[in-house]
């Protein structure tokens, strides 16, 4: 403080605000994919199921066997694992240190 002013470095009125909105952007787009995450991969796995010769309920098929080199489009489930892993670690950072 300076003079009973806050010392804000020389920056005019709202200079920071953009920066302060960007990461608040991010931390919700990252909460988002928390729950985008299971749902992407539940309509992977109903897909990739369909896709099997000899179709058979989603229910009755191992998620396993979706990704095994035998199965039809295995690079189906494989990508939604990826893209899971990649929305809970999302998901984490966004919720780092809420409760604390």
């Amino acid at each position: 403080m300076v003079g009973g002013m806050p010392d804000d470095g020389g920056r005019p009125l709202g200079a920071g605000r953009r920066d302060a909105r960007r990461p608040r952007t991010l931390s919700v787009l990252a909460a988002c994919a928390g729950s985008a995450g299971p749902v992407l991969f539940t309509a992977a796995w109903v897909v990739s199921s369909l896709r099997q010769p000899g179709h058979h309920p989603a229910a009755r098929i191992q998620l396993s066997r979706l990704a095994a080199e035998d199965a039809r489009d295995p690079q189906i489930m494989m990508a939604a694992f990826v893209v899971l892993g990649a929305c809970l670690i999302g998901f984490g950072a966004a919720t780092h240190g809420v409760g604390a």
